[in-house]
């Protein structure tokens, strides 16, 4: 049972939802065709073996490093969410906006160079119960 509330536009034949269970799944847009669906998503880490176009991640974020806008479509089937906060990137500890630029920085040029991905781990918050991040 996903919980999903629908609606289907006289305008269009597009069916627009809302998911409100369980935690953890997200709506994505396929832009190119308008097709939304749902995907669950993997518990942390976030594995990433490449950058996003724009030489990116796709992320906006929070100074307490919290995923407040998935930036890029493709951020989501990454594995990121709104809400998660960004802990580690490759095993090491970031508690601030600069220690995690410091630690992208070196996990992009060992991805580029090294063809190593680049490994985020998060903690996954779930929403509140009105449904908000």
């Amino acid at each position: 049972h996903t919980g999903a509330a629908n609606s289907l536009s006289k305008d269009s034949r597009l069916l627009r939802g809302r998911l409100e269970l369980p935690p953890g799944w997200i709506p994505l847009e396929h832009i190119s065709d308008g097709v939304c669906w749902a995907t669950k998503q993997r518990p942390s880490p976030v594995v990433m073996h490449s950058l996003l176009e724009g030489g990116k991640i796709g992320l906006t974020l929070n100074q307490e490093l919290f995923v407040t806008r998935l930036a890029d479509p493709q951020a989501a089937q990454c594995g990121w969410c709104i809400g998660d906060r960004i802990l580690k990137v490759n095993g090491v500890s970031v508690r601030s906006e600069d220690d995690f630029l410091d630690q992208l920085q070196r996990a992009t040029l060992a991805c580029q160079q090294l063809a190593q991905p680049m490994v985020f781990d998060v903690a996954r918050a779930a929403p509140a119960a009105d449904g908000q991040w």
